[in-house]
């Protein structure tokens, strides 16, 4: 799984800033996937959407990741990050390793207590360099994982 993982591309369109979008394309991401131009901005941002794989995803919503060019594979890595999993998934696909690295477990992570690992508390900078690996195997990169506004980048 590693090396599928780190081959996975970045999506075209979604880390484009919404004022840079075509007109269809901003249309298709607030009607399918219902985001804003503050939410499209923020990645992560909008909840109603980013924490749901792909296969629970309404048919509007896989409607419209495919208009945007992503494949569910892309989605669940670079949208979801695969938060919409459980963690015997995560076992399945050879996922839990990553997350693993970064300090989560089955109990912190299939209970939505609110309590995280240390991990998501920290700056990339501040992530070990294999922690950074672990986050980059789950599509992450530093401006992501820091919580930056794509118009910051």
């Amino acid at each position: 799984m590693d090396s599928n993982q780190v081959s996975l591309s970045i999506p075209e369109k979604r880390y484009v800033e919404w004022s840079s979008l075509s007109e269809t394309d901003r249309s298709v991401a607030t009607f399918y996937l219902k985001y804003t131009e503050e939410s499209w901005n923020l990645p992560g941002s909008n909840s109603e959407l980013e924490e749901i794989s792909y296969v629970d995803l309404t048919n509007n919503g896989k409607a419209g990741v495919i208009s945007l060019g992503m494949t569910e594979e892309v989605y669940d890595c670079h949208i979801n990050h695969y938060y919409g999993y459980w963690w015997s998934d995560l076992e399945e696909v050879g996922l839990d390793q990553y997350y693993s690295i970064l300090g989560w477990n089955a109990n912190l992570w299939d209970n939505d207590d609110g309590e995280v690992p240390d991990s998501e508390e920290l700056y990339w900078s501040e992530l070990t360099s294999t922690q950074q690996l672990a986050a980059s195997n789950v599509c992450f990169f530093e401006d992501l994982w820091n919580g930056e506004s794509i118009p910051d980048w």
